[in-house]
């Protein structure tokens, strides 16, 4: 039913449009069952009653050009509880804005939380805001009291609810001040806000518990920012999986990260911080202490730094927490660090097992990089990995040397554990002669590539495998290709290997 004529006094929401043209059409979808009305801002106001939570368009056409301030009041009384497996935005939001329509919304005014309020603990009674204005290119502020009403942990509550609004340059205060959290609560809600240079302090101040991919992707490509508050997620404690995986990725702008960011986390977890900073181009320096009590996981420190092409040193101490090494735990986490001239003594020290793929690509074209220190990974006799050390420092075109008891601690064999480790290190002219000397036994691809295009080795230790005894298959593919210094081999090097 519609009103003609006629206005709605003090809605309890609104927002103001930019210049419409006359026949534009400005559409809103809902997932809530309550009664509301729309003051369409040109005399026009439309009665909603609604009976179910089913997905619903509304929309109105403005016969004349101008800049609209659309109000809205009500109540709901239930919400979509689908479930997370089949959840999507245009299905589970509360309400949210019309893709056409987004563009046209300037700024954003009053309480959604009035209207969509949390009604109790059950999914039903839990409003969830997922892309409700993602994509509002022009949208520049929104008030604090926004969600004023909504309360406590729902899942994914504001997954992508401002994602690129690239205009928005500025997040009130307590704009979250009533949300405890949730899985994929905050996840990729302010991505590509690329005109928002700061972020208030207490935004996350009622979130005290980890949830899996609660921040994940949450500032990512944000690239305007330039500081973070040291106390934004100082209330989070334990840890959960994907909980901080890309949270500021891609914020070019970021110069340094606040002691004690993470201090809360502790305990393992799956891509816990797998990509937090990376291509983070501006950052300088690391905090010793940025990732408190976290004992790492599966994937959990993979990519964190990668591509961040100003970072000069890493801090002593950084992953002593850590100790039990896991499935690709450090994974191309300082790849591409172009400007990193040192690695901290004992970075890795702590490691106390090999996972596979450990290490893998970890300092891949850090072309700065001159030494490797002799502890770099571990102080205990820990096993071989398959994939461990995949490439680890290829592409290091200004290492001068390699520590001869690098690799002293790691016993055993794995299959192409060392592929391409120091390929590409033009500089280093010898290799240490008791580099391998723990190794033993063969395995299939074991050191391929290993020092290709070591384009400054002129010799070759005779001894450097004489642990590698038994059968495996491309064992020594293109071990020393396109080493031209080199002029001869010793001729027992490969005598303990049989196989192709």
């Amino acid at each position: 039913p519609f009103a003609m004529a006629d206005t709605l006094p003090n809605p309890e929401f609104s927002l103001t449009t930019t210049n419409l043209t006359s026949g534009t059409t400005f559409s809103f979808k809902m997932s809530a069952k309550g009664s509301f009305s729309v003051d369409w801002g040109d005399g026009t106001v439309e009665i909603i009653d609604r009976t179910d939570t089913e997905l619903t368009t509304y929309s109105h056409t403005y016969s004349s050009s101008g800049v609209y301030t659309i109000g809205m009041s009500g109540d709901a009384t239930r919400y979509n509880s689908i479930t997370d497996d089949t959840m999507s935005s245009s299905t589970v939001s509360a309400i949210a804005f019309d893709t056409d329509s987004k563009i046209y919304i300037s700024t954003v005014n009053g309480s959604l939380g009035a209207i969509f309020p949390t009604l109790g603990t059950a999914i039903s009674a839990q409003p969830r805001f997922y892309g409700s204005f993602s994509g509002c290119s022009n949208l520049t502020m929104v008030s604090g009291n926004l969600f004023d009403g909504v309360s406590g942990s729902v899942s994914n509550r504001f997954y992508e609810t401002f994602y690129n609004c690239s205009s928005l340059n500025s997040i009130p205060d307590n704009l979250f001040s009533n949300i405890t959290g949730g899985q994929g609560a905050f996840n990729s809600t302010f991505a590509n806000c690329t005109s928002l240079t700061t972020i208030p302090e207490n935004l996350f101040q009622s979130v005290t518990t980890a949830s899996p991919s609660q921040f994940n992707s949450t500032f990512k490509g944000c690239s305007s920012l330039t500081t973070i508050p040291s106390n934004l997620f100082s209330g989070v404690t334990g840890s959960a999986n994907y909980m901080f995986n890309g949270v500021f990725r891609g914020c070019s702008s970021l110069v340094t990260i606040p002691s004690g960011l993470f201090s809360g986390v502790s305990g393992t977890a799956q891509y816990v911080f797998a990509n937090a900073f990376r291509e983070c181009s501006s950052l300088i320096t690391i905090p010793p202490d940025l990732f408190g009590g976290s004992a790492g996981g599966v994937h959990a420190f993979e990519a964190t730094f990668q591509d961040c092409t100003s970072l000069v040193t890493i801090p002593t101490g950084l992953f002593d927490n850590v100790h039990n090494g896991a499935l690709a735990e450090f994974y191309y986490v300082f790849y591409g660090c172009s400007a990193l001239q040192n690695i901290p003594d004992k970075l890795f020290a702590n490691v106390t097992s090999l996972g596979s793929y450990q290490y893998g690509f970890a300092f891949q074209n850090c072309k700065s990089l001159t030494n490797i220190p002799e502890n770099l990974f571990t102080e205990s006799s820990i096993s071989a990995g398959t994939y461990a050390f995949y490439q680890t420092f290829y592409g290091c075109s200004a290492l001068q040397a390699i520590p001869e008891k690098l690799f002293s601690r790691i016993t055993g064999r794995a299959t192409q554990m060392f592929y391409g480790t120091f390929r590409g290190c033009s500089k280093i002219t010898e290799i240490p002669e008791n580099l391998f000397a723990s190794l033993s036994g063969a395995a299939s691809g074991m050191f391929i590539r290993t020092f290709d295009s070591c384009k400054g080795i002129t010799s070759i230790p005779a001894n450097l495998f004489s642990g590698v005894v038994g059968s495996a298959t491309q064992m020594f593919y293109g071990t020393f290709e396109g080493c031209s210094k080199l002029t001869t081999i010793p001729e027992n090097l490969f005598s303990g290997v049989s196989g192709n």
